[in-house]
């Protein structure tokens, strides 16, 4: 039971940070459009 709960907290936590480095990258793509124009 408790190892299950830990796997499924692993792969939550792993699409998060994916996630996060995802809206990074775009956050970044923006300011670069941005500075550009």
């Amino acid at each position: 039971m408790t190892k299950l709960y830990i796997k499924v907290n692993m792969i939550i936590v792993c699409m998060f940070l994916m996630y996060v480095q995802f809206l990074n990258k775009i956050v970044i793509l923006i300011k670069r459009a941005a500075s550009k124009s």
